[in-house]
């Protein structure tokens, strides 16, 4: 026999991680309650992630490039908004991001594939600005990109849910949702919660529950990070050795790439690759002292793109998942989208380069090959 709800909300957001919490966050400014139910497991990337702030680097679809701009500069006001509301403060750097050539060949590159707005950085001009960088050959500054200290930023919001008066909290694993004939999600306790719409938000492990009238691709995608003590940058850097971010006296390196596992432990051989790539990046930093280690599961899609949609099978169902390495970035205008399609029915913003079918011809080709 089914248990009776436990008692009904507007919103359920299924997932208390940034992402989640941002999206019960964006409702309640619009007076809509919400209830998060969730479980932070090992190796959730809202706390092991570096916090870039990075829409400018790589190739992109224009669409997706600008939601993703548009997401870092929606940052200070959310952060405004999070300080005020907690009495927390929450470091937020926008000097922009350095992508630096370690020869001449990168720099070439570099040059290159410069996007407009960006600045070409010579090597005399970057090591005067950062002087632990003047072995590079020159680099890209990317303005208005930065970091963001994500953990104190999920810290911010837990404390924001607490005082909230429209958002309930859950601490438990759903198991399924409901779609037939009102919404609602089950917990692995056998909890039975109604609502009017559920958010899935449930980060690396969206396919762990049942009930979803389509397959998501949506898998684990494994990164090990390495901190050091010192920090002589004012930047974060990156390049092709992977990126460095500096945070509260110490640098954070990352980062491995493991498509597949859930596994939250980092081993030797993977953190001594890491310290490699700290010595290309910031020679100044190759023998820092470890401060930590630690491995963090993105939820990443095939094409690395959120899906941020509502589901065309069942209308009280939407998904924010799937955000790959941009899930920091991404999390407040993610929550703004999706409070959007609850109260007005679409989004200010154009969403379908994240629309949910955009992956079914993939899924049906990996069927046919099984």
């Amino acid at each position: 026999m089914i248990p009776p709800p436990l008692g009904a909300s507007d919103v359920i957001v299924v997932g208390d991680g940034i992402v989640g919490l941002s999206i019960a966050h964006a409702l309640a400014s619009r007076g809509i309650s919400a209830h998060v139910i969730g479980e932070r497991l090992p190796g959730a990337a809202s706390i092991a992630a570096a916090g870039l702030l990075s829409p400018s680097g790589g190739t992109l679809p224009e669409s997706v490039r600008a939601f993703m701009t548009a997401a870092r500069d929606a940052y200070p006001s959310f952060v405004t908004r999070l300080e005020h509301d907690t009495g927390r403060t929450i470091p937020l750097n926008r000097l922009g991001i350095l992508e630096i050539a370690l020869d001449d060949d990168e720099l070439a590159d570099l040059v290159k594939s410069a996007p407009a707005g960006t600045d070409l950085l010579s090597q005399t001009e970057l090591a005067r600005d950062e002087p632990s960088l003047a072995h590079a050959r020159g680099a890209l500054l990317h303005p208005n990109d930065g970091f963001v200290d994500n953990r104190a930023v999920v810290e911010a919001l837990d404390e924001w849910v607490a005082r909230s008066t429209l958002v309930r909290r859950s601490t438990a694993l759903v198991r399924s949702v409901e779609l037939d004939r009102s919404a609602a999600v089950v917990t692995a306790s056998g909890d039975r919660f109604a609502c009017d719409t559920v958010v899935l938000a449930a980060g690396a492990w969206t396919r762990a529950i049942s009930g979803i009238p389509r397959e998501l691709p949506v898998f684990p995608l494994r990164g090990q990070m390495l901190a050091v003590d010192g920090q002589p940058l004012r930047h974060a850097v990156m390049g092709t050795p992977g990126y460095l971010v500096p945070r509260r006296g110490c640098a954070f390196v990352g980062s491995t790439l493991e498509p597949g596992s859930f596994d939250s432990q980092p081993t030797s051989a993977d953190i001594e690759d890491l310290r490699a790539r700290l010595r290309q990046l910031c020679p100044a930093l190759g023998d820092a002292a470890e401060r930590a280690r630690w491995a963090g599961v993105r939820p990443a899609t095939p094409d690395m793109r959120p899906i941020i949609d509502r589901e065309s099978r069942a209308e009280s169902l939407i998904y924010a998942c799937g955000h790959s390495k941009n899930g920091i970035l991404l999390a407040p205008l993610t929550g703004d989208c999706v409070a959007d399609l609850i109260t007005k029915g679409s989004s200010r913003i154009d969403l379908r380069a994240f629309a949910a079918s955009r992956f079914d011809a993939h899924l049906k080709a990996e069927r046919a090959n099984l």
